[in-house]
């Protein structure tokens, strides 16, 4: 008996062995009839699948194999000045534009969805890579009316014809197309080549030709005078400036030797659309010819941003006013934007009806050199308690309002844009909620609007 236990012992791993084994070859056996059977199967779908492909070639005629052979070439646009081929839309196309610059194209189609058609738009460049549509900038508020509320509201606080010849808007000169007049207290002289220096009160000369001529620099002070010392470094009017410039400089430079200013467009009335809301804002810096616009930009009523560009100005630049505009010699060194650019951009984008709005907005207006009668004044809209031509600064106006601070440092077309659109939809709410509180006839005493 011990003998047997003893071989059962010492056989056990070879019978273990044995029945791995036999596992294994049952396996491959059974891997091998499955790959078989597979193999046939996918032999019998092809066989099936050429069979069908044959009886279809047949079935279809020869004419009409010919005829879609011929669409196919149609659809195919040869042309030597081809140079891309843009993909987007799938439907009939509406319209198509280019930006001013030429580098972007903006095409609109129909969206079909049932019985409604829904315009679509779609940014393309010339390369043919889509783009997405601009997005608005960061914080972005919603408006306290829907916009042909907010619209209707603030045409109440344009300025009347009147306002707009005291305060030195633009105004188009009746049989002169392209010519423009304004009203300023301190007009220039009879020989416009002696001009006065808006910053230190010293004289030079600007000839017809562009010469310069000044027997000193420019000594002043940046900041503004508020009682007897300056806000810039509180220095007394006796002292000399805390700033030095090699160039004096003069604010006009509108009215040219001729009379009335040239270059100046209008804008438009149209029939189909809207006028929208926007707010304008522009820096300046200083050349032979005055000041001109070296940068503007355009926010719609939600703060989005429509257009911001740099632009080159058309004459010598003796103080990019960089302490003022923010702009420096690098922004306009590689810009190719120039005047008429911008106007070209701002007649498509406003019409006659268009609600402007910005802050002593003559000064933007001149220096683009457009005539637009629709405007939003907040200089007027919140006026000083002294009254035209006395007015609160922008930054004083913000702070008072909206609680808050703007003009830290350089100023930024960007961010006072935004501010006097934030101050007028301010204004728009208050007054609303002062209507509702009437209509619903409520006994509380009515504070007089602002």
């Amino acid at each position: 008996m011990a003998d047997e236990l003893v071989f059962l012992t010492g056989s056990s791993p070879m019978l273990v062995l044995s029945a791995v084994l036999g596992l294994l070859v049952v396996l491959i056996i059974f891997v091998a009839c499955q790959k078989r059977d597979g193999d046939d199967k996918e032999t019998n779908e092809t066989e099936a699948d050429k069979q069908t492909a044959r009886k279809e070639n047949r079935a279809v005629p020869k004419r009409k194999k010919v005829q879609e052979k011929k669409r196919d070439i149609k659809t195919q646009y040869l042309h030597p000045w081809l140079m891309t081929t843009l993909k987007g839309h799938s439907v009939n196309i509406l319209d198509l534009d280019f930006n001013v610059n030429g580098k972007f194209l903006a095409t609109s189609a129909d969206g079909r969805s049932g019985r409604c058609q829904v315009p679509r738009l779609n940014w393309q460049n010339v390369a043919g890579t889509p783009l997405g549509a601009p997005s608005p900038l960061e914080g972005a508020w919603r408006l306290p009316l829907c916009p042909d509320d907010l619209y209707h509201q603030l045409l109440c606080y344009t300025l009347t014809p009147q306002e707009l010849h005291r305060c030195g808007y633009p105004r188009p000169c009746p049989g002169e197309p392209g010519r423009a007049v304004w009203f300023q207290a301190d007009a220039p002289g009879a020989d416009a080549s002696h001009r006065t220096c808006c910053r230190c009160g010293a004289a030079f000369v600007i000839t017809a030709g562009g010469e310069y001529y000044a027997s000193d620099a420019c000594v002043f002070h940046s900041g503004r005078r508020t009682g007897v010392e300056f806000g810039c470094c509180g220095a007394s009017a006796e002292e000399p400036g805390c700033e030095r410039s090699d160039y004096h400089v003069c604010a006009q430079g509108a009215r040219g030797e001729e009379g009335p200013a040239r270059g100046f467009v209008r804008t438009r009335p149209r029939s189909h659309g809207g006028g929208g809301v926007y707010a304008l804002d522009c820096e300046m810096c200083f050349t032979i010819r005055g000041l001109e616009v070296a940068k503007v930009t355009v926010v719609g009523a939600d703060g989005a941003t429509v257009y911001d560009a740099y632009v080159r100005p058309g004459s010598p630049v003796l103080d990019y006013n960089t302490a003022f505009s923010g702009v420096t010699a690098e922004h306009l060194r590689n810009v190719r934007t120039s005047l008429q650019d911008v106007q070209a951009v701002l007649l498509r984008l406003f019409t006659a009806s268009t609600v402007l709005v910005g802050h002593g907005l003559e000064n933007d207006l001149r220096g683009l050199k457009l005539v637009h009668d629709t405007v939003v004044d907040t200089a007027v809209l919140f006026p000083h308690h002294r009254g035209l031509p006395f007015r609160r600064s922008l930054r004083s106006l913000v702070g008072a309002y909206l609680n808050r601070d703007v003009q830290e440092g350089t100023h930024d077309s960007l961010e006072d844009a935004r501010a006097c659109m934030e101050l007028v939809l301010w204004k728009a709410a208050r007054d609303q909620k002062m209507r509702e509180r009437r209509s619903r006839g409520s006994g509380g005493r009515l504070q007089p609007s602002l």
